[in-house]
């Protein structure tokens, strides 16, 4: 599968939305699963609220259908866990896809969420999946550029980024 950069830009776009919601969010407090739309260059928003965190992401991958129908770009947003070196690691999960693709693609980005102790921070590389296999080479110039180019098209990622990221 060709990645298009375009849709790599708006998953970027969506994971500076996930960390400026992340960065106000209080100790303890979970990003809400939220779809994010693009038509004609107008974004929607629409958040998923469920009495848990499984069943607002079950809701929001529940409405591509509906809302990918009349869109040009189209991500699903959430928190999870990944395991690294028998350790839990929170990260944001965008799956992204924009018409006229077959699959869609995955970012994930680790962070560490507002604590007693510590700020709201991310760290490390932002990894890409397609077609279900991570990327060798998150560094790849193209990745890299693509979501930058997404982040630096929210005013308030824009201005916080390099204080977010360690």
């Amino acid at each position: 599968m060709e990645i298009e950069q375009p849709v790599v830009e708006f998953a970027g776009f969506t994971l500076a939305v996930c960390a400026a919601i992340a960065s106000g969010n209080e100790i303890g407090e979970v990003l809400c699963p939220f779809a994010l739309t693009q038509k004609n260059g107008k974004n929607n928003i629409v958040a998923f609220e469920s009495e848990s965190q499984s069943e607002s992401v079950n809701k929001a991958y529940e409405s591509f259908s509906s809302l990918s129908h009349d869109s040009d770009f189209w991500a699903i947003a959430h928190e999870g866990l990944i395991t690294e070196n028998e350790k839990k690691i929170d990260v944001f999960t965008i799956v992204a896809w924009a018409k006229g693709m077959e699959e869609k693609i995955t970012i994930i980005k680790r962070f560490n969420p507002k604590s007693e102790s510590n700020a709201f921070s991310m760290f490390g590389n932002t990894e890409l999946i397609v077609e279900g296999k991570w990327l060798e080479d998150p560094t790849h110039p193209f990745i890299v550029e693509a979501i930058s180019k997404g982040i630096s098209c929210h005013l308030k990622a824009k201005e916080n980024w390099s204080q977010w990221h360690l």
